[in-house]
């Protein structure tokens, strides 16, 4: 455990360190939401409808471009290979890249993302609904991202690659995701979607495990 908390002190530190690269992405996350808005023009109930449809696919596409910066590096420089013989565990190494990509990545947008939609709707009234959903879909999203890098990380850079591997997967989240506000809508309480999302964070976390390790443990040979 204390090996667990060492490699997330190492990751905060870093991502610190690298923090342009965090705003980056929440810049793109804001500028690309305010486009899809703007691209409805004086539609404002189409705004409405599909506002957070568009707040789901942004983030599916900054999570998705920001997930090499937590791997992509340590392997260029070794430091996986380093942190191996220094007896740190392949999971544990997951695991810290994980936690940190969420907290610094994944977490801001789901603060900003209500903050968005007041600013073209006043008080968003789904708002409640969208962010448990998001907070806990969140980190299946991450886990797929992170695998597909990991999979990929000695094809440097190959994003397409990446997305054709991981968005047949973000797909069912994407549906349960987006659905639970449609439910809302509709009166009802979305306990289920919400059941469902966690139900794929329990799928998504050992494949993520089990592959990542191999797959790092094959790299660091």
């Amino acid at each position: 455990m204390m090996n667990l908390f060492l490699l997330i002190n190492r990751e905060f530190k870093l991502s610190i360190k690298n923090f342009k690269s965090a705003l980056f992405n929440i810049f793109f996350f804001v500028i690309s939401s305010f486009i899809f808005f703007l691209s409805f023009g004086s539609e404002f109930e189409a705004i409405i409808e599909f506002s957070h449809g568009i707040i789901w696919s942004v983030l599916l596409f900054s999570l998705i471009f920001s997930v090499d910066q937590f791997y992509d590096s340590d392997f260029k420089d070794g430091s996986l290979k380093e942190l191996k013989i220094l007896g740190y565990s392949s999971v544990e190494i997951i695991i810290s890249k994980l936690f940190t990509m969420w907290f610094f990545i994944a977490l801001p947008i789901i603060i900003i993302a209500p903050l968005i939609l007041y600013s073209f709707f006043g008080v968003y009234p789904y708002n409640k609904t969208l962010i448990i959903s998001l907070f806990l879909a969140s980190p299946s999203l991450i886990l797929l991202a992170s695998l597909g890098e990991i999979l990929l990380i000695r094809a440097r850079k190959n994003k397409i690659m990446l997305m054709l591997i991981i968005i047949p997967f973000y797909i069912p989240i994407l549906i349960f995701g987006v659905s639970a506000v449609d439910v809302a809508k509709l009166g009802f309480i979305p306990d289920k979607n919400f059941i469902i999302l966690v139900g794929f964070f329990m799928i998504t976390l050992p494949l993520t495990l089990v592959f990542g390790k191999l797959c790092i443990d094959q790299i660091c040979e």
